[in-house]
């Protein structure tokens, strides 16, 4: 009966640690994304973090999970199984003070596109690395006192982020004359003009190199290798949702001159996935017989929604203009 007892609970401790398992997106709040990384938590302990270091490690007890290095703990997490956002309980105030995670698969070595700034080992000129796939820069820009972004969810979003670095770099308040004599042949990635309305194949070509960094020459490329695993997990309708709010949260633009997206994010108490938009002038400016009727095509019938309507979860758009006037707009699938 003692073995017994004793099996249950190590059985039970090892399906707690695996909850933890996975690979999660970190983001800096006080950046909104312009400074986030990976953190991939493996079995045993180790930690990819974005690259793998003996250093760090982590660790699940009292229901939540601990990532330290060289003993010293980071932050600590509370990861619900149906929940991607972690929910932070400890931070160390000298440096990971300001983080979010979130988790977007339970498997370690999940690969999705977020692109560093950084420079390659045998060459000073600024490339986009896509960390998300297991491609790190040789060198990043400093975290200075006026704080640059260096992530991007897109190639063309993180070389757009070049000439400011560059131009802070060259900056006498933030470097030597020697560090700047040795910066003045340093270019930036070309940026590339979009097309309109590409066809199938250039759609492809495209879609590909985006996912690929532009180091050159080609760097190795630190490969996420796997990890042996008995049994192949899978992803939850939540994990999977949290993904594409990301990927829609990478789109932030001015949709017209009347307001921008700011903000997306899903509320999963309530099951609703929020959309928060500036309005540039005043909220009376809005036309909002036929704001909502878009609002309601676009959520019955974009793909990227499917998962979102196959789960009941509605759609709300938040707008606040200037004057902190706010008014909302709500689609379900009883709209479509």
């Amino acid at each position: 009966l003692e073995e017994e007892l004793v099996d249950e609970t190590s059985a039970s401790k090892l399906s707690t640690n695996e909850q933890y398992i996975g690979t999660y997106y970190v983001n800096r709040l006080q950046m909104d994304g312009g400074r986030s990384t990976v953190l991939r938590l493996r079995e045993g302990g180790a930690v990819d973090f974005p690259k793998r270091r003996s250093g760090y490690r982590w660790r699940a007890s009292n229901d939540e999970v601990t990532v330290s290095y060289e003993g010293e703990a980071l932050f600590r997490a509370r990861v619900a199984k149906d929940t991607p956002e972690a929910v932070i309980t400890y931070k160390n105030s000298s440096q990971w003070n300001d983080i979010a995670l979130t988790k977007l698969s339970d498997s370690p070595d999940y690969q999705f596109d977020l692109f560093q700034l950084g420079s390659h080992q045998s060459s000073k000129n600024l490339a986009c690395f896509n960390i998300g796939r297991g491609d790190f820069p040789y060198g990043t820009h400093p975290w200075y006192k006026e704080v640059l972004p260096i992530t991007a969810a897109t190639l063309q979003d993180c070389r757009a982020l070049c000439p400011a670095v560059l131009t802070q770099r060259l900056d006498p308040k933030y470097s030597t004359e020697k560090t700047r004599a040795n910066l003045v042949d340093v270019t930036c990635p070309t940026i590339s003009k979009r097309v309109a309305k590409p066809s199938k194949t250039s759609s492809t070509t495209q879609s590909q190199s985006d996912r690929a960094s532009e180091a050159a020459p080609p760097a190795k490329t630190t490969q996420v290798r796997s990890v042996k695993s008995t049994v192949k997990k899978v992803d939850t309708a939540n994990q999977r949702m949290a993904r594409i709010a990301h990927e829609l949260n990478s789109n932030k633009r001015s949709f017209n001159a009347l307001y921008t997206l700011e903000d997306v994010k899903i509320d999963y108490e309530k099951q609703q996935l929020n959309y928060f938009f500036k309005v540039n002038s005043s909220i009376d400016s809005l036309d909002l017989v036929s704001l909502a009727a878009t609002f309601k095509q676009s959520y019955c019938s974009a793909p990227k929604l499917q998962l979102f309507r196959e789960n009941n979860v509605d759609a709300v758009w938040r707008f606040k203009d200037k004057s902190d006037r706010a008014l909302f707009l709500k689609a379900s699938t009883a709209d479509c």
